[in-house]
């Protein structure tokens, strides 16, 4: 019985040897990883940019993106009407910054704060934003991403040629955007009428005008309580 028994035990270690070197070696599961010094970061962790070549306190603005993913830069110089209103294009791919329209010194579109923009369909949309004074007229316009460049502008307060009725709300501090796969420009609340939390959508899937649907009651209240 004690030559069977040392037989049988002699075979376990002989399979136990044979599937320990058919293995594949087990690797450690952090073999792959490098040690990262953890901690605040420093100014040494980041990147630096090309800066914004208008200079100035640009610190209220919209930087809404092309359908290249480049960023249109234009007016919010916090209040002064008569600051910076060229219109540049930022290239985050090459960190580089190219001039679409040179500063005319003049208080163009308001030079407001908090002036909602948005590239629609090639164009950028520079819409009414909040002003440190009450100039008439020159309240909206509209940019073509195109050569030769220039702007078209609105004069009458509320009046927008690209959509049908215009766009009458103040959506300064609001949420706007457009969604290309939809085709769909919203516009969500911002500071007037009330301040409104009228909701704008717009169909810019056809041609302009654009079609645009007021989620709102008609005197700009709330459409329901406790919505302010």
């Amino acid at each position: 019985m004690a030559k069977i028994e040392l037989l049988i035990f002699a075979a376990l270690l002989t399979c136990l040897a044979i599937a320990e070197s058919s293995a594949a070696p087990l690797e450690s599961p952090n073999a792959h990883q490098t040690a990262v010094t953890q901690g605040m970061p420093t100014s040494a962790d980041f990147l630096r940019l090309a800066s914004d070549p208008r200079g100035g306190d640009a610190g209220y603005s919209y930087f809404p993106a092309d359908a290249k993913g480049n960023g249109i830069a234009f007016r919010n110089f916090s209040h002064d009407e008569y600051g910076n209103n060229s219109v540049w294009r930022y290239d985050p791919r090459a960190n580089a910054w190219t001039q679409l329209l040179a500063n005319t010194g003049l208080s163009f579109l308001g030079n407001s704060d908090n002036g909602p923009m948005l590239v629609v369909n090639g164009e950028l949309w520079a819409l009414m934003g909040e002003r440190g004074t009450s100039p008439t007229g020159n309240y909206s316009g509209i940019f073509p991403l195109v050569a030769p460049y220039g702007w078209i502008i609105e004069d009458a307060w509320g009046s927008f040629r690209r959509v049908v009725g215009g766009l009458p709300y103040k959506h300064g501090d609001g949420a706007i955007g457009f969604v290309p796969s939809l085709k769909l420009v919203y516009l969500l609340g911002g500071f007037g009428p009330n301040p409104t939390d009228a909701l704008e959508l717009v169909d810019v899937s056809g041609s302009a005008p654009y079609p645009r649907t007021v989620y709102s009651s008609q005197g700009g209240n709330s459409p329901y309580p406790g919505a302010e």
